[in-house]
């Protein structure tokens, strides 16, 4: 895992009031503050992506929007050595759903650290892997987004504060990251 944040952006932005088809989002919050869903994230896709500048994202839902550095910053993995990324392995990663209850897995070479990971807590009842072993310092000084949703709504997510302790706010704010990655 990297040991401070590499780059500071959106969880996930906000999204449309309603499809192409007239349909109202289901997530009425999702619209003003961005959605929680580590599987649906504009973070996510960046991660996992080597796309340039303007490429790397495409749309999860009806009713998502691009976030604003998409155009502007490529995905993390552009640019990376090739000798590294050989050696990156995709990962089952679980999550907690969010106000949808129960659990993600989703497939990642890179992801964001959860709730469990940092802070060996469980998230609603969900162990979102096992606690990593990283100082008291870790990352001290920082703030950094989390993949864990808060599972009071759909928009809270997640992160760890300057002082190195939990909290969550909504999706859209633009806070740092700090990737994982599992090595083989």
């Amino acid at each position: 895992m990297t040991n401070r944040p590499v780059y500071a952006m959106e969880f996930d932005a906000p999204e449309r009031a309603e499809n192409d088809e007239g349909r109202k989002n289901p997530g009425k919050y999702c619209c003003e503050y961005g959605c929680n869903r580590w599987d649906r994230s504009a973070i996510r896709r960046w991660a996992n992506s080597s796309g340039r500048a303007g490429e790397w994202w495409e749309p999860a839902s009806d009713w998502d929007l691009a976030p604003a550095c998409h155009g502007k910053v490529a995905g993390f993995m552009n640019g990376l050595p090739e000798d590294f990324l050989e050696c990156v392995q995709e990962k089952e990663v679980v999550t907690a759903g969010g106000p949808d209850g129960g659990e993600m897995v989703t497939k990642d070479f890179f992801y964001l650290p959860s709730i469990t990971e940092v802070f060996g807590e469980k998230n609603n009842g969900i162990a979102e892997g096992e606690k990593m072993v990283l100082g008291d310092d870790f990352c001290r000084g920082y703030v950094w987004w989390l993949r864990s949703p808060h599972v009071g709504n759909s928009t809270p997510v997640y992160y760890v504060n300057t002082s190195g302790a939990n909290a969550y706010t909504h999706a859209h704010y633009a806070y740092g990251v700090s990737l994982a990655c599992m090595i083989g």
